[in-house]
């Protein structure tokens, strides 16, 4: 039955046309069709056409829309009433939207949300085309709805699934989804479900009603979904308002749900001649959680301090909370009996030292005991064992810690000593040490070499001075040859010797 394709079906617009009006345009155009079933008053089944159906006169002017016989469904259990507000919480392409829209004769208001913006267009274009006007289109991911808008009177979830009943149109389905990917679309589904619950007014006069919808025919994203809202929060399941169809399960395999899941519908490819589909409608109880809290006061807090969208499992017994109270109450007033029996104990072991001592002192402490009421310490209202083991606790603590210091600045001066460092270093950590001898090292190059540059300097003018004598003591009655001999020998042998610059550091 996967392997062959369903056969084309239409949705008449009731605000703009009749089916009887539409079918006889549509056969004047060659088009082969006939009514859905009796279950339907707005769908038609086409069988087949020469001209394209989706550019007929009639669809241009938003006559009739293209949609699948079990998409119907859903708004059919949800049933909105004129002047409710409804929300659609995964609303693209707008078929179901659009058909909610009609029901209600453009009155109320319908909110279409869908998280991908990209597919929000395209329902924007079909409530334009079928002259929606009661319609607000949203982008927001559903599991943050109850925090931006609540208190809707009915609520439709046509949850994002695995695609197992649309193998016909996806053939991908079938061989591209893997155990984990149901897993995830699983996890999804149930925390749509818990918002959409949320969103919810349980104290409407004529809705409070929820119609989760999925295209999928597995377990795990159908029962185990709705039963798992049935334990988290204050809702029933109700009877969904379609005659045909096959019961939900109330057992699967290892799986036990709970035994109202037979008011559930699911419908077969091989059976109903339609897609593979799940119809389930939830009444909303009340809108106080599981734990006793309100559900739009635990939203918020639930999150920022568990980091989960939901809390709270299971429906609470009154009785159990009475009962855990009482326990607690017990409990407290046991610890409140044996300290103040602990109290007297102490007080009574005071004034009995008290007799034992002179005459003259007992009288004072009475005379004292009498003017104001004695007041017990901190450390006296504790329990017999606890001040002994603190104080115990502190003077070891203590001990140690001087102990540790006292073998930590030995050990540091032995070091110091080894080194051969002075006093001034001696308090001061390795580092600052490795400072101080890099420091004294460049100061003494630096000293260094101002010594050798002084001794040089002295040398070169003992050498001036000894030249200057020679030439004096020569005679003066030489020729000028021999001067000027005497004076090339005596400047080569007077020139500066080169001094080789040397850094300092």
């Amino acid at each position: 039955a996967n392997e062959v394709q369903r056969p084309v079906t239409i949705r008449t617009n009731s605000l703009k046309t009749r089916r009887r009006d539409l079918a006889q345009a549509l056969i004047s155009r060659g088009v082969n069709l006939d009514p859905v079933g009796k279950w339907s008053k707005v769908g038609l089944v086409i069988y087949s056409s020469t001209v394209p159906l989706g550019a007929t006169p009639e669809y241009l002017a938003g006559h009739y829309i293209l949609q699948g016989a079990s998409s119907l469904l859903p708004v059919m259990a949800l049933a909105p009433q004129e002047g409710e507000r409804v929300l659609d919480m995964a609303s693209a392409p707008g078929g179901k939207t659009t058909h909610i829209a009609a029901i209600m004769k453009n009155t109320g208001m319908v909110l279409a949300n869908d998280a991908n913006r990209d597919r929000t267009k395209a329902i924007v274009g079909n409530l334009h085309r079928l002259g929606i006007t009661n319609t607000v289109v949203c982008c927001e991911d559903g599991r943050k709805l109850p925090h931006t808008m609540k208190g809707f009177d009915r609520v439709l979830l046509d949850a994002p699934c695995s695609g197992t009943g649309v193998i016909s149109k996806d053939p991908s389905a079938k061989t591209g989804k893997d155990h984990q990917d149901i897993h995830l679309c699983s996890h999804l589904q149930k925390e749509l479900i818990v918002a959409a619950i949320d969103c919810l007014d349980a104290n409407s006069k004529t809705g409070g009603y929820l119609v989760y919808s999925t295209c999928s025919i597995l377990p795990e994203e159908n029962e185990s979904v709705v039963d798992y809202i049935l334990k988290k929060r204050h809702c029933k399941l109700v009877p969904t308002g379609l005659d045909f169809g096959v019961e939900g399960f109330t057992r699967y395999r290892e799986h036990r749900y709970h035994p109202t899941m037979n008011l559930t519908r699911r419908y077969y490819p091989h059976t109903q001649n339609m897609d593979g589909f799940f119809v389930a409608k939830i009444k909303k109880i009340s809108d106080s959680l599981p734990g006793g809290e309100m559900a739009h006061q635990a939203g918020a807090e639930a999150e920022a301090e568990t980091g989960d969208y939901d809390s709270g499992l299971g429906e609470v017994d009154p009785e159990q909370t009475n009962t855990k109270k009482e326990k607690k109450n017990k409990k407290v007033e046991g610890a409140n009996k044996f300290n103040q029996k602990n109290s007297s104990k102490k007080f009574e072991k005071k004034r009995s030292q008290q007799h034992n001592s002179s005459p003259a002192k007992q009288h004072n402490r009475d005379n004292s005991a009498q003017k104001r009421p004695k007041e017990l310490s901190v450390e006296e209202d504790k329990l017999p064992g606890e001040a002994a083991e603190n104080n115990t606790k502190k003077g070891n603590f203590t001990k140690d810690k001087k102990l540790k210091r006292k073998e930590l600045k030995k050990k540091k001066a032995e070091a110091l000593k080894n080194l051969g460092e002075g006093k001034e270093l001696a308090g001061q950590p390795q580092t600052k040490k490795m400072k101080v001898e890099k420091k004294e090292s460049e100061v003494k190059a630096t000293t260094e070499n101002t010594e050798n540059n002084t001794i040089e300097k002295q040398e070169t003018k003992k050498k001036k001075k000894k030249n200057k004598n020679k030439k004096s003591s020569s005679d003066k009655a030489d020729s000028k040859d021999l001067q000027k001999s005497t004076s090339n020998s005596s400047t080569k042998s007077f020139k500066k010797p080169k001094l080789k610059k040397k850094r300092f550091f």
